[in-house]
């Protein structure tokens, strides 16, 4: 392994063709233990260093270019560099072996600080220093080989050494006979001041010279400690004399100062300093912070000016070297800010704050959020850019020299996010579609997107555009994009399709109803959707309504369905207010910006709606403790109470807001509103504000004339001889203020009542009508007649009937994906729930006759919900007269259920025509082919196709039929299917426990939904799904094979 490593790197190296080369050494005469770096190119693959022969003590490639070489020893000659391939070697002269020097004798034994003594021994031409114990000589002159004479400087009593940079040899038995000076300090003073020097010898001390003049008195403190005091200064050497010598250190610095002016002020001040010596001063200090900057004037006055700091000395430094010339009181440079202009602004507007003292200012704050960068243009000016989100406070704040000074407002001007268009306007989950607009957030993860209530996964964001994917439980609902806790919508929903096109309504639509039973015997009254903890499926929302027990609670069903297989989690409830209490209706909006769905409900009997803010998590629902707000008065003569809300962003500033109708007595009836002043995620609402309608029951938010602003419309619940059915509120506001004005009172008086009210532009001319639920068997449509951003208005009614029903609550959606919004409305009647198709061109609002479908007992709330994820709007009732709510699932397009292992069935085309043309896709890669009458099929040339006998094995086989040579029925797959009951036992291998009354084959879709199952046969299924917590065990011995 190694002879091939070898020979790689041979190869790798002969093959980039590079050379290696050896330009230089240096030094080129060295001693032991000296280091000598080595030049040249490609270096690093040499793997030997000799001196003269003698192998380098130690090597190391620094770079490419450059080695690292120690001398071990050896003798003068060439320095050889070997290589492990050609040349193999690499070779310069010129390398002197320097012999260390050594040290024979020195005389005299003793001396003192600038005493010669004369040291002999053999190799001193090559000495590089001479030590006195473990100081440096002062100076030594090398007189020949055996021959140095060196000055003693502040040594110590050791002995006398010579050396090179690698080695020094070293003679014992000197003795220093003087003074010798270790440190002192201070570096500077002035007259007056004591200076401490430490060292030995000092004993027998006789004068002591600071500077340039001799120390006014000194005191020799012991033999290792002196203190003087200065006298008249100068810079200098300190020096020690005694008898036996003297010793000297360099280092004192010492400045005259004569004055300080002046001796206080403000950051920016200009300080003199008068004196001596300023000359090499190399910074100034006031306190601990070095001065803005600073002038030497001449020798004798120097000027500085005062940082921000704080009161203290004022410093002076040569080099290292510093000394105090003074105190220094400092003031504060405390702003004044006295006003600002505009008063109010949005994100990225500059902002010119006027005032005192704001030069140096360090920080500028707008609504309690730091300014997105600021200049300061003078003393009295800055100017300061909005950052997003400045909207904590009204404040405009300043910061300088550690002091803020405010003043107040400030209003910021929010930029909620804003979606001008999108593309495409239509498309079946899973489709890509652009959203384009301004002010999103900068990353995937600043954004939130919902496609109504379903939450859409994002893939790309740039600054006007957001590609997101449709989601499964898209509704027909705006989209919403949420960044920095703001929200904006689309004007129009996404129109959902189905992947396998336009689907008939038919009597057939639908499944049999599933029944979930409210705990406690509750009436629920209103059911809405949204995922709540974000596991991509939709959730549900039961507020309970009408008098009786438990009509104070909401009820979260936790969706838990899989594949086509609906189910929900044990309901988590909610009290909602005292056991009297009435929930009459709930919403969902994300109320605090944080991307999660919120609830707002609210009690008849009480005054206040509830807002319950979302604390979940994927797999577990949860809310923290209701808020309370109060939005009407029960008392008095004109008392009223809540029984109806919407959510809509009225003033546009990104925060969704609330109106209510308040039913009272005597007619008295009120709209209230209140703006959402939530900030940084805590609830909060602005004052009620009502506007008085007589008997309001039921309120919408919607923009009517397409200023991009929701306009509000209310229902009326009571007959009266001048009383139209509805009443409009256009939308007046401006941002952080609501305003309404009435623009028309609408329907014919003597109206009947209406029960509900819902919108959608019906006849796609680009405006939203509105429909009206009465309190009978009609519903009214008014068709949209408003001027674009002007007086809102709407035609006579149009009267649609419900055959012997009594309607209540009504809801919009497109159930057969053709384009065109459905409406959807419950009754008591026979048939609990109805669809009346969109019939409606450009101009023309017309709907089918309604079919209708048995869901709870007299249904009251009612929704358009996918909850099995299949791309279809399924239907969802609110029963209050049996306390469930109830599930329609869509079944369009939805296999064709067959038992196995033989099954017949008929499948009809959905269009009919002239000629007719069955096809099939058997899933083996040809497509749809013609089929002709055989064994399994009869009536391929008819508009009804019979599938005779057809084995398991057609399990997924797709049938459509070809029209006139030219159009294409619906799509129809059959699925061989079977679902575990367990009505005998927990065996698998009893045809008893199983829906079709035979065991699963090796082609059939099995569906477990409850109990307990043990596989005890050897068993093969196409497909199963097990739905928690249910558990299927495979008995030793036994296999269970799943092939899809």
């Amino acid at each position: 392994m190694r002879k091939f490593y070898c020979s790689l790197l041979l190869f790798f190296v002969s093959t980039l063709g590079f050379a290696q080369t050896f330009t230089s050494f240096s030094p080129t005469a060295a001693g032991m233990s000296e280091i000598v770096y080595i030049k040249g190119s490609y270096l690093n693959y040499v793997t030997a260093v000799r001196f003269g022969g003698t192998a380098a003590s130690f090597f190391y490639a620094q770079n490419d270019s450059t080695i690292v070489a120690g001398i071990a020893g050896g003798s003068t000659g060439a320095v050889t560099l070997t290589l492990p391939f050609s040349p193999y070697s690499l070779s310069r002269p010129g390398f002197t072996y320097l012999l260390s020097p050594q040290i024979l004798s020195f005389t005299p034994p003793s001396a003192g600080y600038g005493d010669t003594v004369t040291i002999k021994g053999i190799n001193l031409l090559n000495t590089q220093k001479v030590y006195f114990t473990d100081s440096l000589a002062l100076s030594f002159e090398k007189i020949s080989d055996t021959v140095i004479k060196a000055v003693v400087g502040n040594g110590q009593t050791g002995a006398v050494g010579v050396g090179t940079s690698g080695i020094i040899s070293y003679a014992p038995d000197f003795t220093h006979t003087g003074p010798v000076i270790s440190s002192f300090s201070p570096k500077t003073g002035v007259t007056g001041d004591t200076i401490t020097i430490k060292g030995i010898n000092f004993t027998g001390t006789t004068q002591v010279i600071l500077g340039r003049y001799a120390a006014a008195s000194f005191t020799v403190v012991g033999d290792t400690l002196i203190r003087g005091v200065l006298g008249q200064t100068g810079p200098g050497y300190i020096y020690v004399k005694s008898a036996e010598g003297t010793a000297g250190m360099e280092g004192f610095i010492s400045p005259v100062i004569t004055a300080i002016d002046p001796t206080f002020g403000y950051r920016g001040t200009v300080v003199s300093i008068y004196g001596s010596n300023m000359l090499g001063v190399t910074a100034v200090k006031f306190k601990d912070s070095l001065a803005t900057s600073f002038t030497i004037v001449h020798d004798g006055l120097l000027q500085a000016v005062v940082p921000t700091s704080n009161s203290g000395n004022i410093q002076l430094y040569k080099g290292i070297d510093s000394f105090i010339v003074g105190n220094f009181s400092y003031f504060p440079y405390r702003p004044f800010v006295t006003g600002f202009s505009p008063a109010a602004a949005k994100t990225g507007d500059t902002l010119t704050i006027t005032g005192t003292r704001l030069l140096g200012a360090t920080q500028v704050k707008i609504g309690e959020v730091p300014a997105a960068y600021f200049t300061v243009v003078s003393d009295t000016k800055i100017k300061a850019v909005v950052a997003r989100d400045s909207y904590l406070s009204s404040y405009i704040k300043v910061t300088n020299d550690g002091i803020t000074d405010s003043i107040a407002g400030f209003r910021y001007i929010f930029l909620p996010p804003d979606i001008s268009s999108f593309a495409p306007a239509s498309g079946p989950v899973g489709t890509n579609v652009v959203l384009k607009g301004q002010y999103f957030g900068a990353t995937v993860a600043d954004n939130t997107v919902y496609f109504g209530s379903a939450k859409a996964a994002i893939s790309a964001v740039t600054d006007s555009t957001i590609t997101v994917t449709v989601p499964a439980g898209t509704d027909h609902q705006p989209i919403s994009v949420t960044t920095s806790r703001m929200t904006g919508y689309s004007a129009i929903p996404f129109n959902l399709t189905f992947a396998d096109g336009v689907l008939p309504l038919t009597e057939a639509t639908f499944n049999q109803p599933l029944h979930f039973t409210i705990p406690g015997n509750s009436n629920p009254a209103r059911v809405v959707q949204g995922d709540f903890d974000g596991d991509g499926k939709i959730d549900l929302a039961v507020v309970c309504g009408y008098f009786g027990q438990n009509n104070n609670r909401v009820f979260i069903y936790r969706n838990t369905s899989v594949d086509r297989y609906i189910s929900f989690a044990a309901p988590l409830q909610i009290v909602i207010g005292s056991q009297s209490n009435s929930g009459f209706d709930i919403s969902v909006a994300d109320m605090d910006g944080d991307g999660k769905l919120d609830l707002v409900t609210m009690s008849s009997q009480n005054v206040y709606i509830s807002v319950l803010k979302n604390t979940s998590a994927p797999g577990n629902i949860s809310f923290a403790a209701r808020v309370d707000f109060v939005v009407s008065s029960p008392s008095g003569p004109e008392g009223t109470h809540p029984v109806n809300l919407t959510i809509a962003d009225f003033d546009k500033d990104g925060r969704p807001d609330i109106a209510v109708a308040n039913f009272g007595l005597d007619n008295w009836c009120k709209v209230g509103y209140a703006r959402n002043t939530t900030i940084n995620g805590i609830i909060s609402f602005g004052p009620v504000y009502n506007y008085p309608i007589v008997d309001a029951w039921n309120v919408f938010a919607s923009d009517l004339n397409n200023d991009r602003k929701p306009d509000i419309g209310v229902a009326i619940n009571v007959n009266g001889s001048f009383m139209k059915q509805l009443n409009i509120l256009r939308n007046e506001s401006t941002q952080g203020a609501i305003g309404l004005q009435q623009d028309e009172s609408i329907g014919p008086e003597n109206s009947i009542k209406s029960a509900y009210l819902v919108y959608s532009d019906l006849d796609a001319d680009g405006k939203t009508d509105l429909i009206s639920c009465n309190q009978g068997s009609t519903v009214s449509v008014y068709k949209n007649t408003s001027s674009n951003g002007g007086y809102i208005s709407f035609a006579n009614p149009l009267y649609f009937s419900v055959v012997n029903s009594t309607l209540g609550q009504g809801y919009i959606a497109d159930m057969d994906a053709d384009g065109k919004p459905d409406l959807i409305v419950t009754s008591s009647g026979k048939d609990s729930v109805y669809i009346l198709r969109n019939n409606s061109t450009v101009g023309n609002i017309s709907f089918e006759t309604a079919i209708g479908y048995k869901a709870g007992d007299a249904a009251l709330g009612v929704i358009a919900a996918d909850l099995d994820g299949d791309g279809k709007p399924d239907i969802v009732t609110a029963n209050p007269a049996d306390a469930t709510i109830t599930v329609l699932r869509n079944l369009t397009g939805a296999p064709i259920r067959l038992c196995p292992p033989i099954a017949s069935t008929t499948i009809s085309s959905n269009i009919s025509g002239s000629s007719y043309q069955w096809q099939s896709d058997k899933n083996d890669g040809n497509g749809f082919i013609n089929i002709s009458n055989s064994t399994f099929y009869n009536g391929t040339g008819t508009p009804s196709l019979q599938l005779i006998n057809i084995p398991s094995s057609f399990n997924g086989h797709r049938y459509r039929c070809l029209v006139n040579g030219s159009n294409y029925s619906y799509v129809r797959q059959v699925e061989f299917y079977n679902q575990w009951t367990g009505m005998i036992s927990p065996l698998w291998s009893d045809p008893a426990n199983w829906s079709c009354g035979v065991l699963p084959d090796a082609n059939t879709a099995i569906h477990v939904p409850y109990g307990i199952v043990y596989v005890d046969v050897n068993a093969t299924c196409y497909s199963m799904n097990v739905v928690p917590p249910v558990t299927v065990t495979v008995n030793p011995g036994v296999t269970l094979t799943i092939t899809h």
